[in-house]
């Protein structure tokens, strides 16, 4: 542990380049940011926990003129304070205290290269008034970071939160985004694992780990009913049914474990199967899953795509919940020995779910062990990324 925080630092120095003194950041943006998924609520941490140190943070948006409609509705779903206008076309609002600028324009559209150098115009005029010293943006959110590296590349740290990130060669049928992106000198990951692919894809680029903070992991140790836990009234939670995280593999798997219960947690609107084995319940999207889990039996997560991190398994042994997850992407790094990482075999998970209640004990105690070893893994890289800043 003690050799792999000192490799983290050594990295981490050497990829600081010429930022040395960080006062004032700029996160840009094609799309509002809310707490729609894991990657926006990582940022969000991120972000609060630098204002905490004393940094000057802001986020500009700039979203198409069509999508006014739908703003205040998508951010009041979110809980998001104090939305209001400061002229008919840019609004103003808080989420967690991180202070965010809309615009809204005909000219603006996150995809389309048509509307590349509108936007790209908009956010270069955005930096130039705000003068940060570090900008933040993400790789698919390309607009905003080609214009944020035709300002400084140096001063770019791109965040790569998934594995299914289009390569520079698949870039190449774009080229007003490939060349730009080829002056990409700075990536932030949360795993080893996406360290391992950015470097491949951008060999020269200083690769930052910034781990994912998750706020919400707290030790919730407490000795579990083994009885009810070993009962088919616990059900095995999924969360966010869809076919990259499994959803064809966990139906299978309840088929054919009749005895067993199961809680999908998730939108599916129409795309919801019609006739899902009477051992699965449904539920809809939520925004706090820690009282479900409270209640589970344990947490599968049969990711079929390369997970670049996997913050729920996490959040479930900080719980004392015990974890299945496929061996897929960053998954067998983040849950560790805190929990079971399988091939997408259903043999393999039958017998896993089917384990002794006693097993279930062991592996709640080692899933507390791991989320406390990743609460030390984070506090150690940003107090030594707040030294580095000389904060």
């Amino acid at each position: 542990m003690e050799r792999r925080i000192f490799h983290i630092f050594a990295a981490l120095s050497a990829a600081l380049g010429k930022i040395s003194l960080v006062r004032k950041i700029l996160v840009l943006k094609p799309f509002l940011l809310t707490k729609a998924n894991g990657g926006e609520i990582a940022l969000l941490e991120r972000l609060k926990l630098m204002k905490s140190w004393g940094l000057t943070i802001k986020v500009i948006i700039a979203i198409r003129d069509t999508e006014r409609a739908y703003l205040e509705p998508i951010l009041s779903k979110f809980a998001v304070s104090d939305i209001h206008w400061v002229t008919v076309d840019r609004a103003h609002y808080l989420i967690d205290g991180i202070e965010c600028e809309v615009s809204l324009s005909t000219q603006f559209h996150a995809l389309d290269t048509e509307f590349q150098k509108p936007v790209e115009d908009f956010f270069l005029h955005e930096i130039k008034s705000f003068e940060p010293d570090l900008i933040l943006t993400h790789y698919t959110d390309f607009f905003a970071t080609t214009a944020a590296l035709e300002w400084d590349a140096q001063r770019v740290w791109v965040d790569q939160t998934d594995d299914e990130y289009p390569r520079p060669i698949q870039l190449q049928s774009f080229p007003t985004l490939a060349s730009r992106y080829q002056s990409i000198s700075h990536f932030i990951v949360a795993s080893d694992f996406m360290r391992e692919s950015v470097s491949k894809s951008y060999p020269a680029a200083k690769i930052h780990y910034l781990p994912n903070i998750i706020e919400s992991l707290q030790l919730q140790t407490r000795e579990r009913d083994r009885a009810y836990q070993a009962s088919s009234a616990a059900p095995w939670i999924f969360v966010n049914p869809t076919a990259v995280k499994g959803v064809d593999f966990v139906i299978a798997l309840a088929q054919q474990l009749p005895e067993h219960s199961f809680l999908f947690v998730g939108n599916w609107g129409t795309l919801m199967p019609e006739n899902l084995p009477k051992n699965v319940r449904t539920i809809e999207r939520q925004n706090d899953v820690s009282q479900l889990l409270k209640n589970a039996r344990g947490l599968l997560m049969p990711s079929v795509w390369n997970e670049a991190f996997g913050r729920m398994p996490l959040e479930a042994m900080a719980q004392g919940i015990p974890v299945i997850a496929s061996n897929r992407g960053a998954l067998p790094i983040t849950v560790g020995s805190g929990g079971i990482c399988l091939p997408l075999e259903i043999p393999l998970w039958k017998r896993a779910l089917s384990q002794d209640v006693n097993i279930w004990q062991q592996l709640v105690q080692k899933g507390y062990d791991r989320v406390s070893e990743y609460q030390k893994e984070v506090h150690s890289v940003y107090t030594e990324l707040k030294g580095t800043w000389k904060l």
